[in-house]
């Protein structure tokens, strides 16, 4: 039986990139694949306009393919600062949050001294008068 390997706790650097990265470096390969089948296939039978046409779509795709694992890298950075701003944030907030003092509890309000009513004369008074 072979020996069973440990997971590991590093990501690969292809499993970072974002799936559509890495479905754009797939098709710019399949790409540069059929360009050279292309040409071998064709090989001196085709006319020079054609031959630098064919080059410069080969130097094309080799381009957008360097290009495209560059974005894929500034991607992953830019991914990486936005989760350190986050954290950074989440603990500062925190440590504002334990720092603040506890709030008092309002004093018992004493009740407001009331005034005493004006006294009114019964009805039955004033009319006597």
């Amino acid at each position: 039986m072979p020996p069973v390997k440990k997971a590991s706790t590093r990501a690969s650097s292809a499993t970072k990139e974002p799936a559509a990265i890495r479905q754009l470096s797939k098709s710019l390969d399949g790409a540069q694949a059929a360009l050279s089948k292309l040409r071998a296939m064709l090989g001196d039978d085709v006319s020079a306009a054609s031959k630098a046409l064919q080059k410069d779509l080969e130097r094309f795709v080799k381009d957008a393919r360097r290009d495209s694992g560059k974005l894929g890298k500034a991607l992953q950075r830019d991914l990486a600062a936005a989760k350190k701003q986050l954290a950074a944030k989440a603990g500062s907030g925190s440590q504002k949050a334990a720092a603040k003092p506890a709030a008092r509890k309002p004093a018992a309000r004493k009740p407001a001294a009331r005034k005493p009513a004006a006294r009114k004369a019964p009805a039955s008074r004033r009319a006597a008068k």
